[in-house]
């Protein structure tokens, strides 16, 4: 099917400085409806020329992408990339923002902590970059990694994971420990190897809280906490303890 120019019935600038991204997109729709068989798609993506207040001054269009959770909705404002549309797939497909928890007292646990927006640096749903991957706990919730590849442990012992940043990891490995916490969360331990700029997440075990249905996770800086999180990861005989709840992590 060829392409063809489809003309809106607004300006770039009228639906950028009235905040009217949900027009766009209808109208958007609309337009194309009239050659493509849009009624057919699960998911509508949307993409136009920078009209961010950068590009456009008294602009309300803030994001360079954007789309509704579990939705069938996505805009692309000006950065058509496997990066941001793979992130905002992930909202269509149900997932949220991957957090940091972003502490100030050198505990990286702490309870007088906050959730710190797209602060997981390695994670698409957060500042991960082209080689990053959703974490273990995106995988599971989009089907991609099977409750068969997550262990839940349920009792002191030494468990054995493999990485699940691969497009060749096998399914019959077991790819993430799931560990309970309390009544809103749970520690989600994985491998990962495909940050070739990131050598220490690579060396030590990538642990994350996740909670327990849907929402945001939370990457545990492990070493330096709240400074920087290029070593967040769990290294080698390191030991993570959570004595509020009687958990011990040492890879």
């Amino acid at each position: 099917m060829s392409s063809q120019v489809l003309r809106l019935p607004q300006t770039a600038r009228y639906y950028a400085t009235n905040g009217l991204a949900d027009d766009l997109h209808a109208d958007a729709v609309a337009a194309a409806s009239s050659t493509y068989p849009v009624e057919s798609f699960d998911i509508i993506v949307v993409a136009f020329p920078p009209i961010y207040p950068a590009a456009l001054s008294d602009s309300k269009f803030t994001f360079s992408g954007l789309g509704s959770v579990g939705g069938s909705k996505t805009w692309i404002n000006g950065s058509l990339n496997s990066r941001v549309v793979a992130h905002e797939l992930g909202h269509n497909y149900g997932l949220f923002h991957a957090n940091r928890w972003q502490v100030s007292d050198g505990n990286p646990i702490s309870n007088a902590g906050e959730s710190l927006e797209y602060g997981d640096d390695f994670d698409t749903m957060g500042q991960g970059g082209l080689d990053a991957h959703f974490s273990m706990f995106g995988k599971n919730r989009l089907g991609l990694l099977p409750d068969s590849a997550v262990v839940d442990v349920t009792q002191s012992g030494t468990y054995r994971i493999y990485r699940f940043d691969h497009q060749a990891a096998s399914l019959g490995q077991t790819q993430a420990l799931r560990v309970f916490r309390d009544g809103l969360s749970w520690y989600w331990v994985g491998l990962r190897r495909a940050l070739n700029s990131h050598p220490a997440i690579n060396a030590g075990a990538y642990v994350i809280w996740a909670p327990s249905a849907e929402g945001k996770t939370q990457l545990l800086d492990l070493n330096t906490p709240g400074i920087d999180t290029n070593d967040a990861a769990l290294a080698l005989n390191q030991t993570l303890s959570d004595s509020e709840f009687g958990l011990t992590l040492r890879p």
